[in-house]
């Protein structure tokens, strides 16, 4: 495959966004209910993180992972930075764990791409590209000197919930 200009990508990226879209809707179910089988104790965190609703707050987690996947092309130092910020954030202060926020990624991005037709390999590819970035500056993040010391005191160094 030729080397495909920022323009172009962005189209591509569009086009699987248009196609999820009009093959599945709201994202938020399928998203949430994949989530949780791989995570199944991230349920009792969003509804107490959520005050007893979690629906809402499941809503703007998976907002939020499409929106880091929709402007990793064009933004990616932001997106980097707001990864920086809230992944130590959420994991130090509100016990959320650093593998949810992949996960969260991952199966946003696994329900859009499920809409790309095997022989659209460009389309494929650079979804291969955001996916692998975004996954990246999480692991970057994970390795943050904040997070290294929470990974290495374990459960005791966490905030009571």
């Amino acid at each position: 495959m030729s080397e495909l200009t920022l323009a172009e990508r962005m189209a591509l990226l569009e086009t699987t966004l248009e196609r999820a879209a009009e093959a599945v809707g709201d994202l938020t179910r399928p998203v949430r209910e994949r989530f949780y089988r791989r995570y199944p104790e991230a349920a009792a965190s969003f509804h107490e993180l959520g005050l007893g609703e979690p629906r809402p707050l499941e809503a703007r987690m998976i907002e939020s992972a499409l929106f880091c996947l929709m402007h990793w092309l064009e933004e990616s130092t932001v997106v980097k930075t707001l990864v920086d910020v809230y992944l130590p954030h959420h994991c130090i202060t509100l016990n959320v764990r650093e593998e949810w926020f992949q996960g969260m990624v991952e199966e946003t991005a696994d329900i859009v791409t499920e809409t790309i037709p095997p022989e659209q390999a460009a389309e494929q590819a650079v979804w291969g590209e955001i996916r692998a970035g975004l996954i990246a500056a999480i692991a970057d993040a994970a390795s943050a000197p904040d997070m290294v010391r929470l990974n290495a005191l374990g459960e005791s160094a966490r905030l009571p919930a």
